[in-house]
């Protein structure tokens, strides 16, 4: 964009909930955050015990604002003057009030406590020069928790084995990070947007055993 039109392009933060834009970029804001907060908007990152593994002051994304809304309409939850509104986003904040997003909560995937970021796993398996589009998203066994799948589409023509994969992952990423099962599919399936809709990805079947394998293997 800046090569074609001269004009930057900054990523700004807000939800619809706190009244729409909530952070403003400037000349000082580094490569990849957000900004900083704007005009009376105040920005905290909570629950940060529970995603350590995500790096050091990474938690969930409160924003607290003048223009928030009361809540949703047939629920009792409320926010006034004395609440903030959790966003379900996962951030930290430097020493100069920017904010950096890392990832959602819905997303993360929960193997045991360790938290596992689908878009790391997501990016690595784009690495390799046979995969043109993947998905990461928990799969669930029958005791209720959960493994690491991913969706991929290949070139035409190609074929890799599930061993192919996981070997090259394991080269890129921590081995817990690694996807225990794969799809190979022609598609993912998205919206007009472009955003990957991870809740019609396939599934494998609930009788997983523990370690992500099926009674077949």
């Amino acid at each position: 964009f800046l090569d074609c039109f001269g004009v930057d392009l900054q990523g700004i933060y807000g939800t619809t909930e706190t009244g729409g834009i909530s952070t403003t970029y400037g000349a000082a804001t580094p490569a990849g955050s957000v900004g900083r907060p704007m005009g009376p908007v105040r920005l905290s990152i909570g629950n940060q015990n529970a995603y350590a593994d995500l790096g050091p002051g990474v938690g969930e994304v409160f924003i607290h604002s003048p223009s928030m809304m009361e809540g949703y309409v047939g629920c009792d939850t409320r926010w006034g003057q004395d609440g903030a509104f959790g966003t379900g986003d996962l951030g930290r904040v430097d020493t100069c009030g920017n904010l950096t997003l890392v990832g959602r909560i819905k997303d993360m995937i929960n193997l045991g406590g360790m938290k596992v970021d689908p878009a790391p796993v997501e990016q690595a398996l784009l690495q390799h020069v046979t995969v043109t589009d993947a998905a990461v998203y928990p799969g669930i066994r029958p005791d209720g928790s959960e493994f690491v799948q991913a969706c991929i589409t290949l070139a035409d023509g190609h074929h890799l084995s599930e061993r192919d994969l996981k070997v090259h992952c394991t080269h890129l990423l921590d081995a817990f990070r690694v996807p225990t099962r794969f799809h190979v599919k022609d598609v993912l399936p998205r919206t007009a947007s472009g955003k990957c809709l991870k809740v019609k990805c396939p599934q494998f079947p609930a009788s997983l055993r523990t370690d992500g394998s099926s009674p077949a293997d």
